[in-house]
């Protein structure tokens, strides 16, 4: 009987541990998947000197 349940229980944590490995590799291609979906130039149309010297000229008007 010992044996029978400890193959019992050995056998279930199998099946656990594998359908953890399936649900690790699920979310990880859902997260890649929504990284590879963000924009990539989200900022190349923004001029960042326009944007220092808007930051700078606001700031001055505060002193």
């Amino acid at each position: 009987m010992k044996k029978f349940t400890k193959e019992s229980r050995t056998q279930a944590m199998t099946i656990y541990i594998r359908t953890l490995a399936r649900e690790h590799e699920v979310w990880k291609n859902v997260i890649k998947s929504s990284i590879e979906g963000f924009p990539q130039d989200i900022y190349e149309d923004l001029d960042g000197e326009a944007g220092l010297v808007a930051f700078k000229h606001y700031h001055e008007l505060r002193e």
